[in-house]
């Protein structure tokens, strides 16, 4: 049995009517192996190895053994300003709408619905030390608060 691939793999599905796009590594599936997951914020601007070389950087790393293998879950906001930020505030410019400050129903959809449907169906390892959300900007600061709201997942 092959142990490795070169590159991994990545899925769409349809989420509660979201795009949620799945990276699993190389070995995935070849291994009797359980992997962290992080939950990318903002996906479309890191999980396609098309237009974007942040898939491929990462599984340079893997090859270099400098990180381990991990699974990627990219859930497209349907509205970035209101899901990403974790209270309601004024916007910075009067070209871009008030911030909506749905963070905290943004996680609970994360926490309470998505990560079990993760968990049921990869092979996770389910616990805090391995499970992650990252982003940028806004993606980064509901990432933040992610942590902070939930420590027993993030």
């Amino acid at each position: 049995m092959e142990s490795s691939r070169e590159r991994g793999s990545l899925e769409q599905q349809v989420f509660q009517g979201r795009t949620l796009t799945v990276y699993t590594p190389p070995s995935y599936g070849l291994a009797d192996k359980r992997y962290p997951v992080v939950y990318v914020n903002d996906p479309s601007d890191y999980m396609d190895n098309v237009t974007n070389l942040a898939v491929v950087r990462m599984e340079e790393l893997f090859r270099e053994r400098k990180l381990p293998e991990l699974i990627l879950v990219g859930l497209e906001p349907d509205e970035r300003l209101d899901e990403y930020t974790p209270w309601p505030a004024k916007a910075l410019v009067e070209s871009v709408k008030d911030f909506g400050g749905f963070g905290k129903k943004y996680l609970d959809l994360i926490v309470h619905e998505l990560k079990p449907y993760i968990d049921g169906r990869y092979e996770t390892l389910a616990g805090p030390a391995g499970t992650a959300m990252i982003g940028a900007s806004l993606g980064g600061l509901i990432s933040m608060f992610a942590a902070f709201e939930h420590p027993a997942v993030f």
